[in-house]
């Protein structure tokens, strides 16, 4: 995932955002990890993740975008994630920390969970406690990965790590052990 300036400029969305993404890794072992911010700033095909800010100007909250590509081989089609790009809605009153969002706030990181999910290629559930519910209201938080997001998850994983006749090599999982993201570091220097 490259975040764009606007996004990477915002330390408490970068910080929400990177919660959410070890929570999934954490918990499936997609080797998600953060790279340098991007220069590209559009929604499109480009094999860059792009995470960034937009103003969708209608209730959207935030869309994870999928690109898949595929091949044939022994008569079969077989189809493959190529890239994701998550965009967020700019204009919303966002609460970025790990409490409780106030009555007027929306939460991020469950959004940011929520459009990982669809990263996972989940889809939405009609279970309102659950983080891959279509809608958030203010003042929700649920940021928790229940067993069947897990479930999901982990079998996106496990059809990335078998081998694939077409597309890129297998994906290499992270252990549970190294499933947390490295902290930024901080250089300073003293004159």
């Amino acid at each position: 995932w490259q975040m764009t300036s606007n996004f990477a400029s915002n330390q408490n969305a970068v910080n929400a955002f990177t919660r959410s993404l070890e929570e999934w890794r954490c918990e499936t072992q997609m080797n998600w990890v953060i790279g340098n911010p991007s220069n590209a700033d559009s929604i499109a095909s480009e094999d860059v993740n792009i995470v960034r800010f937009t103003n969708f100007g209608d209730s959207r909250l935030g869309v994870c975008y999928s690109w898949y590509t595929g091949c044939f081989s022994s008569g079969n089609l077989n189809w493959f994630v190529k890239e994701l790009d998550i965009e967020f809605d700019s204009t919303r009153n966002w609460y970025y920390g790990t409490g409780s969002p106030t009555s007027n706030q929306l939460d991020f990181e469950t959004v940011a969970t929520h459009e990982l999910g669809h990263g996972h290629q989940l889809g939405h559930v009609r279970a309102s406690s659950k983080v891959m519910f279509y809608s958030l209201g203010p003042g929700q938080r649920k940021t928790d990965l229940v067993a069947t997001d897990i479930e999901g998850g982990n079998y996106v994983k496990t059809k990335s790590i078998a081998s694939s006749p077409c597309g890129p090599s297998n994906m290499q999982a992270v252990s549970a052990s190294a499933c947390l993201l490295s902290p930024p570091k901080s250089m300073f220097a003293i004159s």
